[in-house]
């Protein structure tokens, strides 16, 4: 997921990593 930090997503992605 650290690799998306470029795209809009990473938010998304980053909330499911964080659970």
């Amino acid at each position: 997921a650290g690799k998306k930090g470029a795209t809009g997503a990473s938010t998304t992605v980053y909330a499911v990593e964080a659970n």
